[in-house]
């Protein structure tokens, strides 16, 4: 590990805890050249490191927002039961020889109930070998329980990684 990779990954390991809370997210890390900082010491770097390549490999805007972690990451959120929503920042330091920093900070889940006016699947009838949809029979209240997802990113909290990440 290079001085300045230690360095970057010091200076903001002391202020994730503030920044994760100014993001409305549980925790955080950043990535620095394969060097990771925590803001809570039960996440595993390696999670934060898998986390990261995919991140690198999938997203293609610098700064991205996950309720759900996406399916192709969907192992990693087994190996951490609390993360289920992801803030992922791109950030080049371009005073430390154009370094790829990563910041990323987490949500629980939460569940949700959503109210339908009737059960939103569709009815289907079979009648002499065609299939067909059919108008709901009851409109009476619904409820569907929402698990597996973190509260939505907010478009302020969005903003506000914006402005982070230049």
């Amino acid at each position: 590990m290079s001085g300045t990779t230690a360095g970057l990954t010091d200076r903001f390991q002391n202020h994730l805890a503030d920044i994760a809370r100014l993001l409305d997210a549980e925790a955080g890390a950043i990535l620095v050249d394969d060097q990771v900082a925590l803001s809570r010491a039960q996440d595993d770097p390696d999670l934060i490191r898998r986390m990261h390549d995919w991140c690198v490999a999938n997203q293609s805007e610098s700064v991205a927002a996950y309720e759900r972690l996406p399916e192709a990451m969907r192992p990693l959120s087994q190996t951490s039961k609390s993360i289920r929503g992801l803030l992922s920042i791109g950030v080049r330091a371009k005073r430390h020889g154009n370094l790829l920093v990563g910041f990323y900070f987490f949500r629980p889940e939460e569940s949700m109930e959503i109210a339908w006016a009737g059960n939103p699947e569709k009815p289907v009838e079979t009648t002499e070998g065609s299939v067909k949809l059919s108008p709901r029979h009851s409109f009476d209240k619904w409820v569907e329980v929402r698990t597996g997802f973190s509260r939505p990113w907010d478009q302020l909290t969005m903003f506000t990684a914006t402005q982070l990440q230049r």
